[in-house]
């Protein structure tokens, strides 16, 4: 990279960080970027520097230098031992990790140091830190991540183990998994089957499989490289497949990276996506526009559950299915009377319950149900094993069968005309005086890494053609925080949605007899995809 370039990269990559550049500016970077390694190293070098230089300005920090000569007098002392550790623990997390810089290193650590000081004289502090961290031994073994989670069996790793710059590449089969911190705090998922090695704590080998990466500010610059795949982040999560077929697949789902195809030095093009951007890449190089799918990387992973999420939210019909909330459960299950177990459509006959007006069952088999109940008791009514009660209005008539994903006997969950026996879609379907509670915080337990943040659904009553009022309600810990009251089969429908918070523990779903005359032969209610929402912590 000759002067000039030197300057021209300097120029176009303050223009992007200011957010000034213009199209053509974007372009131009790309064809500087494209086939000179040397010019890469110092794009990701200036937005290391640039980021460091941003949180030190947004903690207030004083950024200085001392005269040149005080600044030799220090990084004598520096160096008076053997070496110089490094040590980084993540904020509010038990991991940290130790890196040494040997005696080979400190040349150049000192000559990097030196030059940075004429350069960045407003930013000193940070530089340094900066430097520090990026002044590897190329040729010791030292560490470069450390393991966080693993799921699946006979992995080759083990969770609060380190992975070294020297370590042999690591073969993931299909159903395993490995969640990895590098040095810098970037979180790299791995998903088998894969094959993957780093040589750095800022880059990554790929030769198969599928990885998702979150790289915060303080890791700009994080690297992944495949056999004709460069890719390197900019403030960004992304996810990358190396498919058996040639055919690779990158998606940016939030800030941005660059991508660069074909071999070091034998670049075919060079692309930078943005969030929301997806892109496949052939065999031969050629990167077109792909679709975006937000649920095709998994992004967080639970080994105590082995649960991969990818993005999706949890589905309360689901559970009733069988599943995990986070994929299909099987149609027209119920959770029936007849001894609160899972049963078919096809398996239970026309349950009813008369006995007395208080009904309340924990269910233990089920971890993401806490219990079931009636709202038609004499007093408040139990919602959850805790003891939380609420008193519902006075009500009348029997209940049926107890909670289905789909179609009750002969009944078709049916909304505003939509037959949901047919739809692609998942439906929790009830009765008039029943109540279910869900325990939010046996799904914080199960899918880690990730808040709840909403409840939402669309509802209404059954069109099954027979008249009837039902209420509708939902509660937060023994709470309504909604209520549809009297509401009809010729009713539209409803959107509902709640905010919730990190504290919020009990979600019940409730339906009592509107008063009407018919007890409760048209209150059936539908809640079309209920859902939890998810985002990552």
């Amino acid at each position: 990279m000759n002067n000039q370039i030197y300057k021209e990269l300097r120029a176009l990559t303050i223009k992007i960080l200011e957010q000034n550049a213009s199209e053509r500016e974007f372009r131009r970077l790309e064809e500087i970027l494209k086939d000179d390694p040397a010019a890469q190293r110092h794009y990701t070098e200036l937005l290391k520097v640039n980021t460091a230089l941003e949180e030190a300005e947004a903690k207030g920090v004083e950024s200085h230098f001392e005269a040149v000569a005080q600044v030799e007098q220090g990084r004598a002392r520096a160096f008076d031992k053997s070496s110089v550790v490094f040590r980084s623990k993540m904020k509010g997390s038990k991991r940290s990790f130790d890196f040494s810089i040997p005696e080979s290193k400190k040349n150049e650590f000192l000559r990097r140091l030196h030059l940075t000081a004429a350069w960045f004289a407003a930013g000193a502090a940070v530089v340094l830190l900066v430097l520090l961290i990026n002044s590897r031994p190329e040729h010791n073994s030292y560490q470069v991540a450390a393991v966080d989670k693993l799921t699946g069996e006979n992995i080759g790793l083990r969770e609060g183990g380190k992975i070294f710059n020297t370590d042999p590449s690591v073969k993931l089969s299909d159903g395993q998994a490995a969640q990895l911190y590098t040095a810098y705090g970037a979180k790299v998922l791995v998903e088998g089957p894969a094959e993957f090695s780093m040589s750095d704590s800022e880059q990554l080998e790929l030769a198969s499989g599928r990885v998702f990466c979150s790289v915060p500010q303080n890791a700009l610059g994080f690297r992944i490289n495949s056999e004709k795949l460069r890719i390197t982040d900019l403030g960004t999560q992304f996810g990358l497949e190396i498919a058996s077929n040639g055919m690779n697949h990158l998606q940016v789902y939030k800030g941005k990276a660059s991508i660069i195809s074909g071999k070091e030095g034998q670049s075919v093009e060079s692309r930078i996506l943005e969030d929301g951007g997806a892109v496949r890449v052939s065999a031969e190089g050629r990167i077109e526009n792909a679709e975006f799918s937000s649920h095709h990387f998994a992004r967080e992973l639970s080994s105590s559950s082995g649960i991969l999420w990818r993005g999706q939210n949890f589905s309360l019909a689901s559970v009733i299915g069988g599943a995990n909330g986070l994929e299909a459960g099987r149609k027209n299950m119920a959770l029936t009377f007849k001894n609160w177990k899972l049963q078919h459509n096809s398996e239970y006959g026309h349950l009813q319950y008369w006995d007395g007006f208080s009904m309340w069952n924990r269910i233990d088999h089920i971890p993401y149900i806490d219990s079931v109940f009636s709202t038609r008791s004499n007093g408040a009514s139990t919602l959850s094993t805790t003891g939380l009660k609420y008193n519902f209005p006075p009500s009348r008539g029997d209940m049926f069968v107890g909670f289905s994903n789909g179609m009750v006997n002969w009944r078709r969950p049916v909304l505003d005309g939509i037959d949901y026996s047919k739809v692609d879609q998942e439906v929790l379907t009830f009765c008039a005086n029943l109540g279910i509670t869900f325990d939010m915080n046996q799904i914080r337990q199960r899918i880690e890494g990730v808040e709840i943040v909403e409840f939402k659904t669309r509802v209404g009553i059954n069109d099954t053609g027979i008249k009837g009022l039902a209420d509708i309600w939902v509660l937060i810990d023994g709470e309504p925080v909604r209520r549809i009251e009297k509401m009809k089969y010729s009713d539209p429908s409803v959107v509902i949605s709640v905010p919730l918070s990190p504290s919020s523990r009990f979600l019940s779903l409730a339906l009592s007899d509107g008063g009407d005359e018919n007890a409760n032969g048209g209150d059936w209610a539908v809640f079309v995809s209920p859902e939890l929402v998810l985002t990552e912590k």
